[in-house]
């Protein structure tokens, strides 16, 4: 992952499994080390991700450690929350991809991916996508 991208973002970042929090101390050295810029929305201050998590006092304070030494972290407070405004009485509020036509969405797709397919991918334990 971290050879085929400079950024990578993270939409409302959450941690919410004992599995979640055991994999991105080795994820996010990953990434930095490699050079990887991250940004992350959420709705919760670092120090609040999986909070009364299992073994959190375990996993977590590493990870929290080396977001401190990689990243900077902005709180962002505001009484509005702009992302409902323009949708919040029209026809399609809670739809989250604009227009919602198919075609629209493989479309861009092909267009970001750069590829006219769709393949699979073997990701682990004889598993594929």
């Amino acid at each position: 992952l971290a050879a085929a991208v400079d950024v990578l973002c993270f939409d409302e970042f959450a941690v919410t499994t004992i599995q979640d929090c055991c994999i991105l101390l080795p994820l996010f050295n990953a990434l930095f080390r490699s050079g990887v810029t991250v940004i992350a929305t959420s709705n919760r201050a670092p120090e609040e991700l999986y909070s009364d998590g299992l073994n959190r006092q375990v996993y977590l304070p590493p990870f929290l450690e080396l977001l401190r030494r990689n990243c900077k972290v902005l709180h962002m407070q505001n009484k509005t929350d702009y992302r409902a405004l323009q949708f919040e009485k029209s026809p399609d509020a809670g739809v989250f991809c604009w227009p919602p036509e198919a075609a629209f969405v493989d479309g861009w797709f092909k267009r970001i991916a750069g590829c006219g397919t769709a393949g699979r991918v073997e990701v682990a334990y004889s598993r594929t996508l």
